[in-house]
């Protein structure tokens, strides 16, 4: 992976100022103290820095426009010329650096000054980066943005924004924090905060950022097992959302709740409808592209809903194709997570179905890959697998299966002070 070999402080001083961001923004971002990065920019000279803080500078540059990197490189270079004997490679700063967290990481908006534009793309960037790293990295980073950001913001709006494109900015952000709790085990954080997004919402005018919000108290809901919740506020969402272009695959997404919540109450054939209401919208939409601040939900997102639907309704057949679609849609890209919960609902039907070699060898396969996930939701479901096939310890496959899991959770991820700030 190429990476920048060193950086130095007069380096990330270039970066910060091409980035238009203030020393405490970019300390708070990057996840140091502002005393550090003021120490690095008055020094100059070559800094030792931790890989996960490596990383994200490597990433920022990568995704910064075309003159920013010429304007870096530049900068770069007579830096290097005046460092003496100091034996330093550089890649060249034109070529992209391989990214570290999502392909779009940090779109080119972020390095606009702090306007609409710039808070939206860091949406899309918390959003990017917890598709693959998971909650359990990010949840401070996102409320520590929000404070440092998005408060300040509601006193002093930026100049090209109206107030309800504030609070529209401030409910997406607040709705991912609840998404990352929700992803790190604390179901009431994750409520508390999707309230919140949700009056935010109302409070912008917003009925589509609105009923994107429903879409996530249905799935709480059906995660807590209130499946008469979880229906009545999917199909409050789908009032409020229209047919316009960029909102299909919210009512998309609103439908498949619909769905997950009435195979839970055995309504076989309100399920059935709902998911191919999610299917004929998904299909026929008119854009790939979606409304503003609103979550993505592709074939695969509908796929692995489908599939804990079927699994609900005992059509396990029907329910381990869609696990499978999932998997191979997600066999590519960054969605780790979204890749491994499928494994596990493949390994859950798997399991119901009586082939129990399968499901534990799918078990293996996930212990091996997630290390780098700091994903409650995902250990939870693997430790949950594993209770369900202990009582078969004595197959071969199962047998390492539980020697994985035991290895996995005796060396839980840490997430260091570092891992917990806002990744640049």
């Amino acid at each position: 992976m190429a990476t920048v070999a060193r950086w130095t402080g007069a380096e990330t001083k270039v970066l910060r100022q091409a980035m238009r961001l203030s020393i405490r923004a970019f300390a708070t971002h990057l996840g140091v103290d502002a005393r550090t990065v003021n120490k690095w920019e008055a020094r100059g000279n070559t800094i030792t820095l931790l890989p996960d803080t490596q990383a994200l500078l490597d990433t920022a540059l990568d995704r910064a426009h075309d003159d920013v990197k010429t304007r870096f490189t530049q900068t770069a270079d007579n830096s290097e010329q005046q460092r003496q004997g100091a034996q330093t490679q550089h890649v060249d700063r034109a070529i992209p650096l391989a990214t570290v967290f999502a392909g779009d990481m940090l779109p080119a908006a972020i390095f606009d000054s702090p306007t609409i534009a710039a808070i939206h793309a860091m949406s899309e960037s918390f959003q990017a980066a917890d598709r693959k790293l998971g909650g359990g990295v990010l949840y401070h980073s996102v409320t520590s943005y929000i404070k440092v950001e998005i408060a300040p913001s509601l006193l002093d709006p930026p100049r090209d924004c109206s107030s309800n494109e504030l609070f529209s900015a401030a409910a997406s952000l607040t709705e991912i924090a609840g998404w990352m709790a929700h992803d790190g085990g604390s179901d009431d954080k994750s409520q508390k905060h999707f309230n919140q997004a949700f009056q935010l919402a109302v409070a912008a005018e917003n009925p589509v950022l609105s009923a994107n919000v429903c879409a996530s108290l249905s799935h709480l809901a059906i995660q807590r097992d209130q499946a008469e919740d979880a229906a009545r506020i999917a199909a409050a969402g789908l009032t409020r959302v229209n047919q316009g272009e960029g909102a299909e695959q919210l009512t998309a997404r609103l439908y498949a709740m619909l769905a997950r919540a009435t195979a839970m109450q055995g309504r076989v054939s309100d399920c059935h409808l709902a998911l191919e209401s999610a299917h004929e919208v998904l299909r026929n939409r008119r854009s790939s592209t979606r409304a503003r601040w609103i979550a993505g939900f592709d074939d695969a997102s509908l796929a692995g809903e489908s599939a804990l639907c079927f699994s609900s309704i005992g059509a396990l057949d029907k329910a381990e194709n869609q696990a499978r679609v999932v998997i191979e849609l997600r066999r590519t890209g960054d969605r780790l997570r979204s890749r491994t919960l499928g494994q596990l609902t493949l390994a859950n039907i798997l399991l119901k179905a009586g082939d129990i070699d399968e499901s534990a060898r799918i078990g293996s396969e996930i212990c091996s890959t997630v290390r780098s996930l700091h994903s409650t939701r995902v250990r939870s479901g693997l430790s949950q697998l594993g209770k369900s096939l202990s009582i078969n310890r004595s197959i071969p496959d199962v047998e390492i299966f539980l020697d994985h899991l035991m290895e996995l959770t005796k060396k839980p991820a840490a997430v260091s002070d570092d891992q917990t700030r806002w990744p640049l």
